[in-house]
């Protein structure tokens, strides 16, 4: 059967090749030959050899290998779209036309293998607006920070053949080469069979966390990224100002470019870039676009070496924060949804995320939440009574938005600052102290891991009493306080 259908492919690419060879060397005997443009000229070739006989002969070699004896659906994928769709956008059609060699061989191993192919992949690439790095690329493991040239997102995006196929899917480039992406490559889709493309109605699916619109892939990588310090270098307020007037921001991201590596399917229609905030000045050669942190070399290779510490800290707890440890997992989601929100719902989520590492539900909750993060990010006791005063602050914002109160205070930019540097240090702060139990347990010294409720109990005991514990802790017999022997 592949025999056959190599046949058929060889002899439409020759064929094709013909075809389009020869529209361009020909002259114009006879009178005055009007040439249309290249895309047209492309196009209109492409039409007439797809209604040629031997286009039709492919699409049934392969109707006959890849849907024989298969139930086919009224869904089900057109195997001569499929066909037009590959050798289009592979850009066969294009290479022949410009008289560049066509390996037939190799060519038809890329078809057989997207006819085959089962599970597919999808690239991702989130431009990040306000930001600027002196390198131009920088490698994480499943992700990069990079800046593309137009060459570059042009083959990704498959433009040129775009522009001539499918011209609602092209995408203008030349604003996107001057920004830095969030690359995430390859992240692989889930398995299905390509002739079910609609689930039935009855299907029921659990209603799952979501904590912002962007693909899963690209959260795991902000979930890191913006654990980093966002707060601007300088500033000019007065120093009694300040700390109510500076807030931070870090990166936007104004939408995400997805590429899928399923050839068969035609492109999806071209995002709209009129939300970047960018400015190309053609006729003085300026670009304006707004950069409010631009990393110098050695504070780019301070951002990869912090990313890739944390990024090994959570690739190690990764099992257990989908089993034993959710929570951490939870409040990352929070602390990324709250990144991506504006005003007092940001403080909102900064406070959750607090909630949700520190929290239990008792009575006096905000006493107790503000005793934990002070005791962990606080040196001595008066910057620990400082914390205290601080978040009781936010808490007392937080519960007045919740509960519909009218506010009894200003809110400032310093106050959003303070509320997620908080969350922030208190993550940073827990996936140490999560990865510091996990390896004690991997070494032997502790049984069991401990849950949630065990790693804030251990947090409340203070220190003098801890230690002076510690050797009676350990050597307390099983099952205590109950044993038997001692009540002989």
């Amino acid at each position: 059967m592949q025999a056959r259908l190599f046949k058929a492919f060889s002899k439409y690419i020759d064929l094709a090749r013909s075809r389009l060879i020869k529209s361009k060397t020909e002259g114009g005997k006879g009178g005055l030959r009007i040439l249309p443009n290249r895309a047209l000229a492309i196009r209109s070739l492409v039409g007439d050899l797809e209604s040629h006989n031997q286009f039709r002969q492919l699409v049934k070699e392969t109707e006959f290998v890849f849907r024989k004896g298969k139930q086919e659906s009224g869904w089900a994928k057109n195997t001569t779209r499929e066909v037009q769709t590959f050798l289009r956008r592979v850009g066969c059609y294009i290479d022949m036309f410009e008289g560049r060699e066509i390996k037939v061989d190799a060519a038809f191993q890329d078809y057989y293998s997207a006819f085959k192919k089962q599970e597919h992949s999808v690239t991702y690439l989130a431009p990040l607006e306000l930001v600027e790095f002196e390198q131009e690329c920088i490698n994480f493991e499943g992700f990069e920070i990079r800046r593309f040239s137009t060459q570059e997102l042009n083959r990704i995006l498959g433009n040129e053949s775009n522009d001539i196929f499918y011209p609602w899917a092209v995408i203008d480039v030349e604003m996107l080469a001057y920004y830095w992406f969030l690359h995430v490559p390859n992240t692989e889709l889930e398995r299905r069979e390509r002739s079910t493309i609609y689930e039935s109605a009855y299907v029921i699916h659990p209603v799952k966390p979501q904590w912002t619109a962007y693909p899963k892939s690209i959260e795991l990588a902000l979930q890191l990224l913006i654990l980093l310090d966002w707060t601007p270098r300088g500033d000019n307020y007065p120093e009694e100002l300040r700390d109510f007037q500076k807030g931070w921001r870090g990166f936007t991201i104004p939408f995400v470019l997805t590429v899928y590596d399923d050839l068969l399917s035609t492109p999806a229609r071209a995002y709209d870039l009129s939300g970047l905030d960018i400015y190309i000045d053609k006729v003085e050669g300026l670009v304006h676009r707004p950069v409010e942190s631009d990393f110098d070399k050695n504070e780019t290779q301070q951002l990869q070496d912090s990313l890739n510490h944390l990024q090994e800290h959570v690739r190690s707890l990764r099992e257990r924060m989908e089993n034993e440890w959710t929570f951490l997992d939870i409040a990352l989601g929070y602390f990324v949804k709250a990144y991506f929100t504006e005003g007092l719902e940001q403080l909102l989520w900064h406070i959750t995320v607090l909630e949700t590492l520190f929290g239990e539900r008792k009575e006096g909750v905000n006493a107790r939440l503000a005793r934990r993060i002070s005791n962990i990010l606080g040196e001595n006791n008066r910057e620990r009574d400082n914390l205290k005063k601080r978040f009781n602050e936010l808490y007392d914002v937080r519960c007045e938005l919740v509960h519909g109160k009218a506010f009894s205070k200003d809110i400032h930019k310093g106050h959003l600052r303070i509320a997620r540097e908080l969350a922030r240090k208190s993550l940073i702060w827990f996936i140490g102290y999560l990865s510091f139990v996990q390896e004690k347990f991997r070494g032997g010294q502790l049984a069991n891991i401990p849950n949630r409720d065990d790693l804030l109990t251990v947090l409340d005991i203070p220190e003098d009493i801890r230690l002076r514990l510690s050797g009676l802790m350990t050597s307390l017999p099983k099952g205590f306080p109950t044993d038997r022997e001692w009540l002989k």
